[in-house]
């Protein structure tokens, strides 16, 4: 879409599946990338200068108005990176519920600008979507770490084809790039060790005109493609190759950058395959960021606002209410680097109890990322069919030890809380810990101490050994579950708080709300490190009764 002559360009944001908006210090609307036509039924021209409040509910905008002014004052955003339910105003004047996660971005000239990352909470996953949607983001992930790391385009391709395959699910995979004559030719193939000669037949000495075969047709539509290798030969010319191999599906998807495509993606299958709306807008993204590195142009950007938005995928959009108890979550993560290793999540288990989970991923950026999408999912998962927290956490070792690649490892705290009692107040905890820091419980007293006891690392051992804890949470006692982020952070000496620290910090505050404590919690931090950029991520559950 042309935008007018003087308005913000943000061309990293455009092919973001969640619709972004870009607003400058006079609250005026800058820039939309396409998904907000989507979403809300404006277009670019008519939101562009807008006042946003022209999208806010009237009910809101005052206090939008107000935190916004803070905004342009200079102070900082009080939620950014957090996802918040809120309200947006459709062009037809009804509200639409959405999920937003607030940040900001350098403006042309220089100064800060703020975004808004918008996700229609009508469409929410089940969890079978969930479960590809957590596959579709590993893929992600895999690519920007591994274009992190590649120092050239040899080194990005030989990384990212096995990622692709084992995370999408296909047995063999080619690039082709346009060579001088204008054809197309392959530069790079990977297969998972049985189709050696299939790839070598598919792709050596082949050269394919644009507009034939998978990759020309790709190349030509710049969009993502299914093909059967039954189709005619006018269409696909190695279909009699592809058949003899035992080849019936294909599939490919362009590397874009901003010119045009730069290159094509094709995969190949023994097996069907189909290609759903999340599959495709997976490979969009990643045929994106595949064309920015290729191309060298604003690929660090495009990197950075790509892990933005997955970090606020690998937690909850919101905190669930759960029946009986209040509950309240805080994360950050550490340095520079925005995503992050840890994990929390609460979700709702079949027979009418709630999982709450915390843990901690060796490490951090998209490495760790990587992995605690893994854990997050595989908990999900495992949770429906078993009834303690110790399977689940030994389906999870299994799932990190069968990943082939070399993974950290993983620390996680899994509680299954009873809050049903209709004849008292208190609810029933089963806990298990695997080399997590224990929880803290605080008695209505103030008194407070570690329960649990801790099993084994997760992705270490073959059989690791758990131990589970049941406790009776009474009406005034709280418990918390942390990260080493808390107990680890550092003051201006180099001192740790410790977990004796943390104790007694809990202990101190005379708050008996979940948040309220949490957010005591938070401030101390702060105070602790004298407001320093904490070295590893923080994440913590308060759960009260």
């Amino acid at each position: 879409m042309e935008r007018a002559e003087g308005s913000a360009s943000f061309p990293a944001l455009a092919h973001v599946p969640d619709a972004v908006i870009v607003v400058s210090l006079d609250n005026r609307i800058r820039y939309t990338n396409p998904a907000v036509s989507t979403l809300l039924g404006w277009s670019a021209e008519e939101l562009e200068d807008r006042l946003l409040t022209s999208i806010v509910p009237p009910r809101l905008r005052t206090a939008h108005e107000a935190g916004f002014a803070r905004f342009a004052a200079g102070e900082p955003m009080r939620r950014a990176g957090t996802p918040m339910r809120v309200a947006a105003l459709h062009r037809d004047g009804a509200e639409v519920d959405i999920d937003l996660v607030l940040g900001a971005v350098p403006g042309p000239d220089g100064e800060r600008w703020a975004m808004g990352v918008l996700r229609d909470v009508g469409d929410r996953l089940a969890l079978e979507r969930e479960l590809r949607i957590g596959s579709y983001l590993r893929a992600t992930i895999e690519v920007a770490a591994a274009l992190q790391k590649a120092e050239s385009t040899a080194a990005a391709f030989n990384a990212l084809l096995p990622a692709l395959c084992a995370n999408l699910d296909w047995d063999f995979a080619a690039i082709w790039q346009p060579t001088r004559a204008g054809d197309l030719a392959c530069v790079a193939s990977w297969h998972d060790g049985t189709l050696p000669l299939a790839a070598a037949a598919m792709t050596e000495g082949i050269r394919i005109r644009v507009g034939e075969g998978l990759p020309g047709r790709v190349w030509r539509s710049q969009h993502p493609l299914l093909l059967s290798a039954g189709e005619p030969t006018t269409q696909f010319p190695r279909a009699a190759i592809a058949l003899r191999h035992g080849l019936t599906t294909g599939l490919g998807f362009p590397l874009l950058g901003t010119t045009g495509p730069l290159g094509v993606v094709e995969f190949w299958s023994t097996q069907p395959h189909e290609i759903d709306d999340d599959l495709a807008a997976a490979l969009v993204s990643i045929g994106r960021q595949l064309g920015l590195f290729l191309e060298r142009v604003g690929a660090e950007a495009e990197l950075r606002q790509a892990l933005d938005v997955l970090q606020a995928s690998l937690l909850p959009p919101r905190i669930p209410a759960v029946p009986h108890l209040r509950v309240s979550a805080h994360y950050q993560p550490g340095g520079r680097v925005g995503l992050g290793g840890d994990l929390y999540d609460i979700f709702a288990l079949p027979d009418g109890r709630w999982a709450i989970v915390i843990a901690d991923v060796c490490g951090k950026g998209a490495a760790a990322a990587t992995v605690t999408a893994l854990a997050r999912y595989t908990v999900r998962t495992a949770a429906l069919e078993h009834d303690q927290p110790a399977d689940v956490l030994a389906i999870l070792n299994q799932a990190l030890l069968a990943d082939a690649s070399d993974r950290p490892f993983v620390t996680a705290c899994l509680m299954f809380v009873d809050s049903r009692h209709q004849l008292s107040s208190h609810a029933t905890a089963t806990i298990t810990v695997a080399g997590h820091p224990l929880p803290l419980l605080r008695n209505a007293a103030g008194q407070v101490r570690p329960v649990g006891e801790s099993g084994d690392l997760l992705g270490v051992l073959e059989t690791p050994s758990f131990h589970t804890t049941t406790i009776d949470l009474q009406p005034g006692e709280l418990l918390l579950l942390y990260t080493d982020g808390f107990s680890e952070a550092r003051d201006v000496n180099n001192l740790q708080l410790g977990e004796t620290g943390l104790a007694s910090l809990l202990a101190g505050i005379d708050r008996t709300e979940p948040a309220e404590v949490l957010d005591a919690l938070v401030a101390a931090l702060a105070r602790h490190t004298a407001d320093q950029q904490t070295r590893d991520d923080a994440a913590a559950v308060v759960i009260g009764v």
